[in-house]
């Protein structure tokens, strides 16, 4: 880790230059109702990365004035409690001193909020050629969740599964398992994903809510720009920085199932060149019990075979720092650690798990560099290390069997079904993006990363004599942006991936948008790719006996492939390496304002799916003498349980949204969405059973938000979410059955008050499932009901 800081510092210190002449961003922000001035509006200055990089307050004429810049492309954007965020794109020349006006709504919408995971830059929502959606800080502010996923539910295309407190995942456009590589997560750039076992455990994130400044979301296939496991989208959490958000806040939230969550964050700037940041959550429940035998749809009971001993309590924490320097005025570089533990209950691939004492920790230093060079735009460096330690988790099912079959105690079976995990993660980036006048943009970058997973045996086929699991992976990736022609914009992305263990991939995507006043239509073709998982390409697990043979069962990775022999004839077989699966397809997507305060979106897609990998299947032929053979050629006597890539699929669907301001505080949203899958192609004879689609395919969510209804500063947001029933195959039949339909409200309100001058003091509640609505999302899950929590938040 020590040599990687200093190679980056070095990198990015090289990178300094010269000052050149400053340039000036003044204006006012006004109300559109009555042309009042919003004394103490903020305004900042965000870069093409979408990091700030200055900022101001309106005084009491709403006039505001930034200084100290360097000439380049700048999105300024005005905010003031109560109304809706206005941003604009400029570009500034060396010298020059620029005037930007705001004129704010008295409403709470996202319709057109500026993101910058779309292209890996900043744009608006509207102008992006990417299907994104946002969750702003409000949202963030008023919900409790017990996990950051929660926050995600009422996103449109997002298929939202909950399995209990926690445990909350999301994934978009089917094909869902727990450990689902389908959809990249990353915060800052960084992704939370487990080096070892794969997937996202999101109690374990390490980034409390208080220190979100926003949460980006692309539904569909983003290869092209952020490489393996974006099939299906891209979530980007970004986070608060000290320069537009210094000072502290505090929440603590209590509630039923013995919950009890506080969060805070502090942070500041030190003079000129140096600023901070400190967070931290803790969170603590019971998690709801009455589980539901899907073969019954009825609660387990205790003498139910299905019914395992699971430990209810739920304790989850995180603390992480960050350290920034600001050598320059245009130059920003930082360090980030933190850590998590998390001890609840998942459901994973290989069953339920009981995660206990896991631990999660991460090092990232980063570098933003603006206007490089005087007009070269702007250059992102980052580099960091994760790891993770499984601590005392266990298989909950595998326990239990333990138990009744070798009549242990719980403490014993426990002991044996203990599996370790202790892999680390190294990552390295460079992305850098520039103008070319004002009608051509170019972003290009490289990423570096290598994987080391270590189960010590347990799960893996890296025991004592086994071999050392070390994937390496790099990518190259280029977008060229062209808005030369009247009202069309022309996007072309291509990205080349080498993983050491899956071969080369090419990622394309090209798309046309024409926009027109208020209204932005997009073509694209887009495409994406998941490499295997951990477990599938290096499993070595014993299953048991072959009934009546007296052979064993043994589950292993398929990573290098298999060669079959026939031990009669001497003949021998192939089977071939896993292979990712790979996505590619069509997008159609319109967003418009078609009246004053009604914003539409609109996303139609036909995607089609490659080279799937199959649940666990007997790949050799015991009663006839066929084997695989170890790496000196001899058979090994066993039933060989392992994965193969098979088949081909289409899905097709469409996401529809609308946004309305109804009154200057009262604002309604409605979404649809409906996704299908086709029948399966090229399916081998020894596959016995395809993959289930993993999702409904109807599903609603809309809800009303109202803003300053009592007071200023007043919020309150009701949502619904209507999912219609599906069937979900699981990897054990206790976690495979059909999902009855169900429906959720949620509630939140928050309310300001002014105890002191010194500080800001909002209470609130948040009602989850206000209807008592008792219900599963997943099979082997417990009903879930209601869940109320109040909270109270103070800043200073």
């Amino acid at each position: 880790m020590r040599k990687l800081i200093i190679l980056f510092l070095l990198f990015s210190g090289g990178m300094l230059f010269a000052q050149q002449k400053k340039v000036t961003i003044s204006g006012s922000v006004i109300a559109k109702a009555d042309g009042s001035v919003l004394a103490g509006a903020n305004v900042i200055v965000y870069n093409t990365q979408g990091n700030s990089v200055a900022g101001a307050s309106a005084d009491v004429n709403g006039a505001y004035n930034i200084s100290g810049l360097t000439a380049g492309n700048y999105v300024v954007e005005a905010s003031f409690v109560g109304y809706a965020k206005q941003s604009k794109a400029i570009w500034v020349a060396a010298g020059a001193k620029v005037t930007v006006d705001f004129t704010l709504v008295e409403s709470y919408t996202t319709a057109d909020a500026i993101v910058v995971t779309g292209g890996r830059r900043s744009e608006r929502v509207s102008e992006s050629s990417s299907n994104v959606q946002v969750v702003d800080a409000k949202m963030l502010a008023v919900k409790e969740e017990p996990t950051i996923s929660g926050l995600l539910k009422n996103v449109n295309g997002i298929d939202y599964f909950e399995t209990g407190m926690g445990q909350q995942q999301v994934n978009a456009r089917g094909f869902y398992s727990p450990f689902t590589g389908n959809m990249l997560m990353l915060i800052d750039y960084r992704s939370p994903q487990l080096p070892g076992i794969g997937g996202v455990f999101p109690p374990a994130l390490g980034i409390p809510k208080e220190d979100i400044r926003q949460v980006e979301v692309i539904v569909g296939p983003n290869s092209a720009l952020y490489g393996a496991n974006a099939s299906a989208g891209v979530i980007n959490i970004i986070t608060k920085g000290p320069r537009e958000d210094a000072g502290t806040s505090i929440n603590v939230s209590g509630g039923n199932q013995s919950m009890i969550r506080a969060g805070i964050r502090t942070s500041g700037l030190l003079g000129d060149k140096f600023g901070y940041k400190i967070a931290a959550n803790y969170f603590k429940a019971t998690d709801f019990s009455n589980y539901v035998n899907v073969s019954t749809q009825l609660v387990t009971t205790q003498d139910d075979p299905a019914r395992d001993d699971p430990d209810f309590g739920i304790k989850n924490t995180t603390v992480n720092g960050s350290l920034y320097f600001y050598p320059t005025h245009n130059i920003a570089m930082s360090y980030t650690g933190g850590v998590a533990d998390a001890n609840y209950i998942n459901q994973s691939n290989i069953g339920r798990l009981q995660v206990k004492n896991f631990r999660f920790w991460f090092h990232q230093v980063r570098a933003n560099i603006d206007n490089l060079f005087g007009n070269w735009g702007s250059v992102f460096l980052q580099a960091y290390v994760t790891q993770d330690d499984a601590g005392d988790t266990y298989n909950l099912i595998k326990e239990k069997q333990v138990e009744l079959k070798y009549g242990l105690s719980a403490k014993d079976a426990i002991a044996k079904t203990t599996f370790v995990d202790k892999p680390i993660q190294y990552v390295v980036e460079m992305q850098h993006n520039f103008s070319i006048g004002n009608d051509q943009f170019i972003t290009w970058g490289a990423q570096w990363q290598k994987n080391q997973p270590n189960s010590e045996g347990t799960f893996l086929s890296d025991g004592p004599n086994g071999e050392k699991i070390d994937i390496t992976q790099y990518g190259v990736y280029a977008q060229y942006e062209n808005a030369m022609a009247k009202n069309f914009k022309f996007t072309l992305t291509g990205r080349y991936d080498n993983n050491s263990d899956f071969g080369n991939q090419f990622s394309p995507k090209a798309a046309v948008s024409y926009h027109s006043g208020h209204h932005n239509i997009t073509l694209a073709y887009v495409t994406g790719f998941a490499s295997p998982a951990i477990q599938p390409a290096y499993a070595l697990s014993p299953l048991g006996d072959i009934t009546g043979t007296g052979l064993p069962f043994v589950l292993r990775g398929a990573h290098a492939g298999f060669t079959l022999l026939n031990t009669a004839t001497g003949a021998k077989t192939k089977i071939d390496a896993l292979k990712p699966t790979k996505t590619s397809g069509f997008e159609l997507n319109y967003k418009a304002s078609l009246i004053d305060g009604l914003y539409t979106n609109l996303s139609l897609y036909k995607t089609q799916y490659d080279n799937f990998l199959s649940p666990p299947t007997l790949v050799n032929d015991p009663a006839h003498g066929v084997f695989i053979v170890d790496k000196n050629g001899a058979p090994i006597i066993e039933g060989t349980l392992s994965y193969i890539n098979f088949g081909k699929v289409d899905i097709q669907g469409v996401e529809v949204g609308a946004e309305m301001q109804l009154t200057n505080g009262l604002s309604a949203n409605l979404a649809f969405n409906y996704q299908e899958m086709g029948s399966f192609k090229d399916v081998p004879a020894n596959i016995s059973s395809t993959p289930t689609f993993n999702a409904p395919n109807r599903t609603w969510k809309g809800g009303l938000r109202w803003v300053n209804w009592w007071k200023r500063g007043t919020f309150a947001n009701v949502t619904f979410r209507y999912v219609t029933n599906y069937f979900f195959t699981g990897a054990t039949p206790t976690n495979t059955g059909t999902v009855p339909t169900y429906n959720v409200v949620d509630l939140n309100l928050d309310v300001p008050m002014q105890l002191s001058e010194a500080f800001t003091t909002h209470v609130g509640i948040s009602v989850n499932n206000l209807l008592n609505n008792e219900h599963i999302e997943l099979p082997g899950s417990p009903k879930l009901g209601l869940l109320v929590s109040g909270h109270l938040r103070v800043g200073f």
